[in-house]
């Protein structure tokens, strides 16, 4: 199954689910590639939105073995700015409802 996710919910071993082209036709990803932090990091900063991505058969790519990924996903996206309150306690849901979502 075949779904299109926001570049900023993509999680590092997420599959590809096609190839993935440049406004001048190059190809940015090719179909299959597991993605990265850098590649999503990559992706945020070329200001591309959206990613398809492969579903397994159990309906998630998100499992218990993306949890430590998950949580080192949300330290890089807020990094700069952790010493804002409002941004600590925005990562703190995140992180909950990431873990409400796996468990």
């Amino acid at each position: 199954m075949i779904k299109l996710i926001r570049v900023c919910d993509a999680l590092p071993d997420m599959i590809i689910a096609d190839n993935f082209f440049d406004e001048g036709g190059r190809i940015l990803l090719s179909k299959g590639i597991r993605l990265t932090s850098a590649l999503i990091q990559s992706l945020i900063k070329r200001d591309i939105d959206q990613v398809c991505i492969v579903i397994n058969d159990a309906g998630s790519n998100l499992d218990t073995s993306n949890i430590n990924q998950l949580h080192e996903r949300l330290d890089q996206i807020f990094k700069q700015t952790e010493h804002l309150p409002a941004n600590l306690q925005l990562k703190e849901y995140l992180s909950e409802y990431y873990a409400e979502k796996i468990g």
